[in-house]
């Protein structure tokens, strides 16, 4: 298989996700396992884990394979709007907004992008609310907030930033490594 430019990881990801296309994502979660098994690193087995979950509605799973996703890939478009989503579908509505917002910063004529975040504002604090009337298309959301604080990630509080955040060690919020969990 190495010689047709894929190797075991991409065989075990991508019948993970026929298979959870198919809608047999219980089925298709060993085999993305085995995926990311092999290299820690394989963004897009764990966010394929991450949609597995979902399709699952285990959202705390697969929120945390997302997250595992981005510490690869911090800025993928499809894996922040995944996080946005997965905060949505647990209720999270301030959160969800923050990652829907950050997606938004880098693609402000995505419509589809700026009806999901409609519906979510008008859901939280009705129809005509000023939020819900987002124009498309939006002026760009600035890197830095007034108050200089920066935007939180979702879920963190403002003006704190974790220790794993900064490089020192593993974010205890992840799942482990799947190489522990399959006695590698």
């Amino acid at each position: 298989s190495e010689r047709y430019g894929f190797g075991v990881k991409e065989i075990h990801n991508n019948l993970g996700g026929m298979l959870a296309e198919a809608g047999k994502a219980e089925e298709a979660i060993p085999y993305l396992l085995r995926a990311v098994a092999i290299d820690p690193a394989y963004d897009l087995a764990a966010k394929n884990l991450a949609s597995a979950h979902f399709t699952l509605k285990r959202y705390r799973e697969g929120l945390r394979w997302f997250d595992r996703a981005l510490e690869v890939e911090p800025e993928n478009p499809v894996f922040r709007l995944g996080k946005a989503r997965a905060h949505r579908d647990m209720g999270q509505a301030a959160d969800a907004y923050f990652a829907y917002m950050r997606v938004w910063r880098a693609d402000p004529r995505n419509e589809t992008l700026r009806d999901e975040i409609k519906k979510l504002v008008e859901e939280r604090f009705g129809k005509d609310s000023a939020l819900a009337n987002l124009s498309v298309p939006a002026p760009p959301v600035p890197r830095e907030d007034p108050f200089g604080e920066g935007f939180p990630e979702a879920g963190e509080p403002r003006g704190h930033q974790e220790p794993w955040a900064m490089g020192h060690g593993r974010n205890p919020a992840l799942p482990p490594d799947p190489r522990e969990a399959l006695g590698h």
